[in-house]
């Protein structure tokens, strides 16, 4: 029988007309086609920006001498270490007693750094990658 009607042949592979063997070159141009657009999808994307290395600010701090601290304090509270960025305080650092010496560490950038307790006035710091920077708070009173 020939014409619009005729049966359709399907073999075993369940493909009309193709053989195993077209059956697999069908499959293979496929999926070769969605790898290559799954690749070239993943090479549009930007690389991340590298994480900076961090920096460290380090120093001593000491209270305000003049009156001993036990005439203010039986037991004088922890001096704190504030670090600002942008007017912000991004860290602190408790020093026990009357002092001692702390260590922050930050990314790169400008920062000031100050201890309430102390007579010192606040110092403005650069912190860069990998390097130590020192701000001392040394007994300031007079």
């Amino acid at each position: 029988m020939t014409g619009r009607n005729a049966p359709v042949r399907v073999t075993r592979a369940g493909a009309a007309g193709i053989g195993a063997a077209g059956t697999s070159a069908v499959a293979l141009a496929a999926l070769t086609a969605t790898v290559a657009v799954l690749t070239a999808c993943g090479t549009a994307r930007p690389s991340p920006r590298p994480v900076p290395k961090p920096g460290v600010v380090a120093g001593l701090a000491s209270l305000c001498s003049g009156l001993p601290s036990s005439m203010l304090h039986p037991s004088p509270p922890a001096l704190m270490v504030y670090v600002q960025h942008d007017g912000l305080r991004v860290a602190s650092r408790a020093l026990p007693g009357a002092g001692g010496r702390y260590r922050v560490v930050l990314t790169p950038g400008a920062y000031a750094v100050s201890v309430p307790r102390s007579a010192d006035p606040p110092q403005s710091v650069t912190v860069r990658a990998g390097a130590t920077v020192t701000a001392n708070f040394p007994n300031g009173c007079k």
